[in-house]
């Protein structure tokens, strides 16, 4: 087995074949997340459609060749959201749909998640400039050698260059880890906001002027 502390990592933007990969770190990152309980056929969607959208940066840490890690935002998440379900809907209404027939928590979850998906991609008050880091992982194995600060700062500076002046993002208020980390990033604490089953959730802004 590799030592992950002698590896070098290439931070490239993420390519459409290198959804599979990233849907896999995700699940691996996030294991018990509403997200990775959708399947992987759902992930490796949603970052196939990452990889490919006009308005999204996405971006992947390899490490001999596998990937690592990744980070993928957006310009305007309800229009990202809107397009994904639009041009994806068939995949994705068969993928929910045989998780909720293994996993019926999973349909009730994702009834009571769609409105919140939908919303606007930014803070209340927040001006429209406001763009969002949509989902930042990196395989445990990997973690602590920076490479989700690598990753991480890719994927804000493709934010910037499209023009964005802050990059919103929302966390588990209870993970006091990725907390950390995101202020390690020059993220601010905005506010805290709860989930409708009553999960405390953080949201952060990091201002790029």
């Amino acid at each position: 087995m590799t030592d992950p502390t002698n590896v070098y990592v290439a931070i490239q933007r993420m390519a459409e074949c290198d959804a599979p990969a990233a849907a896999r770190v995700h699940a691996a990152a996030f294991p018990d997340y509403f997200l990775t309980r959708l399947g992987p056929r759902f992930l490796a969607a949603l970052y196939r459609r990452l990889a490919r959208d006009a308005g999204s940066t996405a971006w992947v840490a390899q490490a001999d060749g596998d990937v690592v890690g990744f980070a993928a935002g957006v310009m305007d998440r309800r229009r990202f959201t809107h397009g994904f379900v639009r041009r994806c809907w068939p995949a994705l209404a068969a993928c929910v749909a045989g998780r909720a027939l293994t996993h019926p928590a999973v349909a009730w979850e994702m009834a009571s998640r769609v409105p919140r998906l939908f919303r606007g991609g930014r803070a209340a008050g927040e001006p429209i400039e406001a763009a969002t880091l949509l989902s930042i992982g990196v395989l445990p194995a990997h973690r602590g050698r920076g490479v989700g600060r690598q990753v991480m700062a890719a994927c804000v500076e493709g934010l910037r260059e499209m023009g964005a002046r802050r990059v919103l993002l929302e966390t588990d208020a209870q993970n006091a880890a990725a907390n950390a980390f995101y202020v390690r990033c020059g993220f601010r604490l905005h506010r805290e906001t709860r989930l409708e089953g009553g999960r405390a959730m953080a949201e952060y802004l990091l201002d790029l002027a």
